[in-house]
């Protein structure tokens, strides 16, 4: 895989993107922070002014691009009646869009149109609108990944609840990074599909350098056993990665002394990390 797909997809940190969208909400100014319910509204009308945000940071990540965009390169906009904060310059929003939340300035939840015309419209877009699809989940619900220049983001499909879309500044790659097999550095966490899973949960992600054994992986759920890294690192991981993305909620943490479980979910699965001394599973089932 090469730098420059490595710098675009960068799905192994999608969950930091909500981190530095929110740093640059944040810095616009405290309780800035709205979220707004559905009410009245003219359709998708849009209106632009271009402003500049100040300088963004995220101590989640040391990779993360602290640079502000250029004034072109972010606008605001009111879409349905809400004004939409620091978006990336240009980026589409469908006609008749509904708007029922609006958060830190880089969170937007669309009720409407439906989700097969979201699908089509944003697979359509994006690229129209300068935007790179780097990732395509596919079907009539996915989640599409979205990158240039300046921003990464994600479109994630829901069949009941409509489409939730987060972006933040695009995170760089340290290019004397060295490599391992397929294109993956070593400190790049792992996706279900390095490891050849096909059941589990879209976002999971498991440590840089996961070796697994015992695997059962079926639409009725995945169960691994950890055989790398070692139970610590695999715990510090999972802690990081279930409270620091969008997609995940800790559900509760009572590992004591390298012992108990750690439990979080999704809209589509609960995961459950059990530690018992040098023994690590992870289970994921549909909720």
């Amino acid at each position: 895989m090469s730098t420059t797909v490595r710098r675009t997809i960068r799905l192994a940190t999608i969950g930091r993107i909500a981190a530095t969208a929110t740093a640059c909400g944040n810095s616009r100014g405290a309780g800035r922070e709205r979220q707004h319910h559905d009410r009245p509204g003219g359709g998708g009308t849009t209106s632009t002014s271009t402003t500049s945000p100040a300088t963004t940071a995220t101590s989640q990540s040391t990779t993360t691009n602290t640079t502000s965009p250029a004034t072109s390169e972010v606008e605001s906009r009111t879409v349905d009646g809400h004004e939409i904060a620091g978006l990336p310059n240009g980026f589409p929003f469908p006609d008749d869009a509904k708007v029922s939340l609006v958060m830190a300035g880089a969170t937007v939840h669309l009720t409407a149109p439906g989700v097969a015309e979201l699908s089509s419209f944003y697979r359509r877009e994006l690229p129209a609108a300068g935007f790179t699809v780097d990732f395509d989940t596919g079907g009539n619900s996915p989640d599409l990944t979205f990158s240039n220049d300046t921003w990464q983001g994600i479109v994630s499909m829901n069949s009941t609840a409509g489409a939730v879309i987060n972006w933040g500044v695009r995170q760089a790659t340290d290019d004397s990074t060295s490599e391992g097999p397929a294109g993956q550095t070593e400190q790049d966490p792992l996706t279900w599909k390095d490891l050849g899973l096909t059941n589990a949960d879209f976002f999971m992600r498991f440590p840089a350098g996961t070796k697994l054994s015992n695997v059962t992986d079926a639409a009725g759920g995945t169960n691994v056993t950890f055989d790398a890294p070692d139970p610590a690192t695999v715990l510090e991981f999972y802690r990081e990665l279930a409270t620091g993305s969008v997609h995940f909620t800790r559900d509760s943490d009572n590992v004591i002394n390298g012992a108990g479980t750690l439990v979080w979910h999704t809209d589509d699965n609960n995961m459950v990390l059990t530690l018992d001394g040098e023994k690590v599973t992870l289970t994921s089932s549909p909720r």
